[in-house]
């Protein structure tokens, strides 16, 4: 089966609240689900391609950032709502982002908030680690436009910190960092 794609927006843009209770719909108007397979893309296509990864000065582990290629859909992964039992991703509900396929580290793919010295000292993610629960909300008034952000409800051992995923140019790539401006991903995905 392909993924599906979610297209994840790279806007500049307040957020609101959201009904936390409502499904995050793909492209074709389905519900995200466990065990499925996505591609999260820019709603801006200017600004490069879809969610990926790239290791910083040739190291484990890789760092999740855009896809220099505006054409590509970068890598596929799954979404999977903290909640064990669940197996719809809902609005400003934690979930999991695991990347899909084989890659040179010997670390898992999911996505891991970490501290980065080497990068001033932002807040990076990383796909490695124990894995870190992210939220998606909707983007302003936008119904198939979301954004991520990582305010986790589920984690013990996380610190309480919430801030929107922006994006920063550095190296000639676009890192994915927790920010105080969205620079956002999510729109609706396409079912392919």
């Amino acid at each position: 089966m392909k993924p599906t794609l979610l297209l994840l927006p790279l806007l500049l843009s307040l957020s609101f609240s959201s009904a936390a209770n409502d499904p995050v719909l793909d492209q074709s108007g389905h519900k995200l689900r466990r065990g499925v397979e996505y591609y999260i893309l820019p709603a801006i296509t200017d600004v490069g391609g879809g969610v990926t990864t790239y290791l910083r000065n040739g190291t484990c582990p890789f760092e999740v950032a855009l896809d220099v290629s505006g054409v590509s859909d970068g890598r596929a992964l799954t979404i999977s709502p903290a909640d064990s039992k669940k197996d719809t991703v809902r609005l400003l509900t934690d979930a999991y982002f695991q990347f899909t396929g084989a890659t040179i580290c010997i670390t898992s793919d999911k996505w891991t908030l970490v501290d980065e010295t080497s990068t001033g000292g932002r807040r990076i993610i990383t796909a490695g680690g124990e894995g870190s629960p992210f939220k998606i909300d909707k983007m302003g008034s936008f119904d198939d436009v979301y954004k991520l952000v990582f305010c986790p409800t589920v984690c013990d051992t996380c610190r309480p910190i919430c801030q929107d995923v922006g994006v920063v140019f550095e190296e000639g790539k676009r890192w994915l960092v927790l920010s105080d401006q969205p620079s956002l991903l999510c729109s609706r995905g396409l079912e392919i």
